[in-house]
């Protein structure tokens, strides 16, 4: 009797892992995309937890996406469609490397790719958000200050503001090398006196 009970249980807590086909996922703005198989779709997090509950029959209508975006959407499934065809067809690292960095390159703009980034997240595409965070490392480390708050449409912080942030977490400036920096600007500004009118 027992053996039996645990049977049941066992059966009821994977039941979902049967299926393999296709599954229908929406955008925010209603967008829909098939997902033609499990390869596909198991590299979703949020897709794999949605299908926890389904049976051999597949689900039933569209798994809603609620917060992932039309283009995000599009960029996220080509990425996973890609991963399944080299998981298929067993493709060499090399080429692999080579596929990925140009489909990043296709992004375009920081925008574009943070919205892909947000979009992976939300859909839990592992792989995916590794492979933007280290292309963004990348970018940003060959960036200056400068450049990055330009690129990121950020304003220079007010000093008030900035010695908040140093004060509130410290790993920002541990040797006080901002605070440094602030100073000999201010005395050289001194030095220079007010600008004429």
């Amino acid at each position: 009797m027992s053996h039996q009970i645990l049977f049941f249980c066992i059966y009821y807590i994977y039941m979902g892992e049967d299926y393999e086909g296709a599954v229908t996922v929406a955008s925010g703005d209603g967008t829909e995309r098939e997902l033609a198989n499990y390869e596909i779709w198991s590299q979703s997090n949020l897709i794999m937890e949605e299908m926890k509950d389904v049976g051999a029959d597949g689900p039933e209508g569209t798994t809603d996406l609620h917060s992932v975006t039309k283009g995000g959407l599009n960029k996220v499934v080509e990425y996973m469609e890609m991963m399944a065809k080299f998981k298929a067809e067993g493709t060499r690292e090399e080429d692999k490397k080579a596929t990925i960095d140009t489909y990043i390159k296709s992004l375009g703009p920081l925008n574009q790719l943070f919205q892909t980034m947000a979009d992976a997240t939300f859909m839990g595409v592992q792989t995916l958000i590794d492979e933007l965070s280290k292309h963004l490392v990348d970018v940003f480390s060959r960036l200056t200050p400068e450049q990055i708050r330009k690129n990121l449409h950020l304003k220079d912080p007010q000093p008030r503001q900035e010695a908040n942030l140093i004060t509130q977490y410290p790993w920002i400036d541990p040797e006080g090398l901002i605070a440094k920096d602030r100073a000999a600007k201010n005395r050289a500004a001194e030095a220079d006196g007010p600008k004429p009118e």
